[in-house]
């Protein structure tokens, strides 16, 4: 089990704390066997854009209202996954 976040923590190093969800995609995924159809388990794809104090960039400012703070994430999911949220300030 990971013990942090090494992509949020690494894009909040790098000065990108905030993103935005441009789009996802789940897929579940099935055995046919025997004439039964057996669910095996789903796959989501996220496509993101991170940023900073910069902003976004012009083709994505429609997006704007819609930012989420990356320890924001963090805080929420920690408790589930088990995982330490503490990065150092930017």
């Amino acid at each position: 089990m990971p013990r942090s976040f090494p992509t949020l923590a690494l894009a909040l190093a790098a000065g990108k704390d905030r993103f935005v969800l441009l789009s996802r995609t789940i897929t579940a995924h099935t055995l046919y066997q025997a004439g039964s159809v057996i669910p095996v388990g789903h796959v989501a794809t996220l496509r993101f854009i991170s940023f900073g104090a910069e902003g976004l960039p012009p083709a994505f400012a429609a997006y704007a209202p819609l930012a989420i703070p990356a320890r924001d994430v963090m805080a929420a999911l920690a408790p589930a996954y088990g995982v330490d949220a503490k990065v150092p300030a930017g």
